[in-house]
Order: structure tokens, then C-alpha cells, then sequence
């Protein structure tokens, strides 16, 4: 049997057709397990990137997602007045932050 994924090869991949999010991930390490017929599970973690505040320079803690998706805010620069709450979104470790509500799970 040919292994599917090679260490150091990229691939692409695209999830949720409707607010898509287009990932570029590349295979890490290859672990080899004894073939026991059992489900295998896939566990992928990214290093969180560093968002700096569209306002002021401090780092980011949301989105907010009124007019575009590029707009993030630190704590401070968040309590705005003027800024709708609904449109805050926490900044995340995963590439679907600041993307259709998505507001973070179990492992972000």
C-alpha cells in the first residue's frame, strides 16, 4: 500500500462551499501505527498567528465584521461606543476566525 500523505508534500483543501476558507497544509511527520482495522484519526494543529489592532497597533483580540473581514481590534479599541457588538468576533487559532460568526470550539 502507498502512503496518501508524504512528509513535506502540500495540498489544498476547501471547506464550507458557502463562506469558504481555502487552506494550504503541508504533511508533517509520518507516524507508522499497527494496522488493527480501527478508524485512524487525523489530529492537525496550526501556530496561532499574531493579529495586530487595525486601530492602534496593540494585539488583536476580534474581528469585527461589519464591512470586511480584514478589521481586528484589541480589548481597548473594541469597547468603541460606536462599534455594534453583534459585528465582535474572538480572534481564534483556526483559519475559519472572523469567517461567517464562526466564534471558536472546543480546541481554539
Amino acid at each position: 500500500m502507498k502512503p496518501i500523505l508524504i512528509p513535506g508534500n502540500s495540498f489544498e483543501y476547501i471547506y464550507d462551499y458557502g463562506s469558504t476558507t481555502e487552506l494550504r497544509l503541508k504533511a508533517g511527520e509520518q507516524v507508522r501505527i499497527k494496522n488493527t482495522g480501527e478508524a485512524i484519526i487525523v489530529l492537525g494543529m496550526n501556530d496561532p498567528p499574531a493579529w495586530t489592532c487595525s486601530e492602534c497597533g496593540k494585539p488583536a483580540t476580534f474581528h469585527y465584521n461589519e464591512e470586511d473581514n480584514e478589521t481586528v481590534l484589541c480589548n481597548e479599541c473594541s469597547e468603541n461606543p460606536d462599534l455594534d457588538e453583534c459585528y465582535l468576533l474572538p480572534i481564534t487559532n483556526s483559519p475559519r476566525t472572523g469567517v461567517c460568526a464562526y466564534e471558536g470550539g472546543r480546541y481554539d
